[in-house]
């Protein structure tokens, strides 16, 4: 028999070192004594016990912290059923909570834990070793919820990190493209004519075919420019680089594409222009390429610290209620990840639509991050 200790006990032991407060909040004085003498009963005395026979009194000792389990009865005299729960997790959602309840109880005690409790006990089904297995799974529960909802938080700031720090990259590199490769190719286009002045028909047909591949390497660098980071988003605005935008979807795509924008210009920090661009021209490509619409609105208008984008179409419209994670990363920058980026600065997407009835996109963010 090997004499490593398991996981099981290792936490065991761990539950036993560490002191716990428990606030029970419970208004029958038989069920709180039964329920303290139980918790005497435990090895180790881990926990020390608060008792509130009221939900307002529990409340208040909430509001001094230092509470790491509450024991629930649903049924208060100020309180009643689930809205008991709801306004003791309002007041902590980091503290778990167990819910307390009599043998007719039990639907609630199971909606209970729907609604984020992490156990319910029976009153009258209950004894020592039950209440502890279920208060120290409670709490490693609780805990584990917090680690994963820190690291959650932290892949989000590191996402929009990386995010704005691409915007700044693609920024760079497209100004090296315009104010750089650019320029040499259109130097060097100057070239090739001087070339052709001095040698005449000679060199006109290799120098016409060299003419040629460097038009072609201009117009690609401008295209790569534009899709990177357009000039203009950053020399005039996001107002006009997305009436631009416009422009280039109703030649390629003969779609109406209709811009509103305020007549003040709204002043933004780059990377929110940078973010809002490529957030818009997403959900326009999914427009053209989904909604089957003949017109598109944009609206834009600048609060005191805040910018709105709305985006109507006349397209097909879908069920909002089938949108996945899935589904909304499929096609690049995506519209999960454009929530998620625009959550991280403060901001948010709400989307409305129905089948047949097109679909209206609100975007709000903040105008400096």
């Amino acid at each position: 028999m090997s004499n490593n200790p398991s996981s099981e006990m290792i936490e065991e032991g761990r539950f036993n070192e560490m002191q716990q407060t428990v606030l029970l909040i419970e208004d029958n004085s038989i069920d709180a004594h039964l329920i303290q003498a139980y918790i005497n009963k435990m090895p180790g005395a881990p926990f020390q016990v608060i008792w509130e026979t009221r939900l307002d009194d529990g409340i208040s000792r909430l509001k001094k912290k230092g509470i790491d389990l509450i024991l629930l009865d649903l049924c208060l005299p100020d309180s009643q059923d689930l809205d008991t729960l709801l306004k003791v997790q309002k007041q902590v959602s980091t503290v778990p909570i167990i819910v307390l309840t009599g043998l007719n109880d039990e639907d609630i005690a199971v909606e209970s834990v729907k609604c984020g409790a992490q156990d319910y006990l029976v009153k009258g089904q209950t004894d020592s070793s039950l209440l502890r297995r279920s208060m120290r799974y409670a709490i490693e529960r609780k805990r584990a919820e917090r680690d994963i909802h820190s690291y959650q938080e932290q892949l989000r700031s590191l996402a929009a990190e990386v995010s704005l720090t691409e915007e700044r990259e693609r920024r760079r590199i497209a100004h090296d493209l315009h104010d750089h490769i650019g320029q040499l190719l259109v130097l060097a286009k100057m070239k090739l004519s001087s070339f052709h002045s001095t040698f005449g028909k000679q060199v006109a047909k290799p120098v016409g075919e060299i003419n040629e591949l460097v038009d072609n390497a201009i117009r690609y660098t401008r295209s790569l420019t534009a899709e990177l980071s357009p000039p203009v988003l950053y020399e005039l605005g996001l107002e006009a680089a997305i009436l631009w935008q416009a422009e280039q979807l109703q030649m390629r795509h003969d779609i109406k594409v209709v811009v509103e924008v305020n007549d003040e210009p709204i002043q933004l920090a780059d990377e929110m222009r940078g973010l809002l661009f490529r957030a818009v021209r997403e959900l326009l490509h999914n427009v053209i390429k989904h909604a089957r619409a003949h017109q598109i609105t944009i609206r834009l208008t600048g609060q005191v610290d805040h910018i709105l984008i709305e985006i109507i179409d006349d397209g097909t419209g879908f069920d909002t209620k089938i949108i996945d994670r899935k589904n909304c990363q499929q096609h690049g920058f995506g519209i999960f990840s454009i929530q998620e980026r625009l959550k991280y600065i403060g901001g948010s997407l709400f989307i409305e639509s129905e089948v047949g009835k097109g679909t209206r996109v609100l975007l709000s963010a903040p105008k400096f991050c």
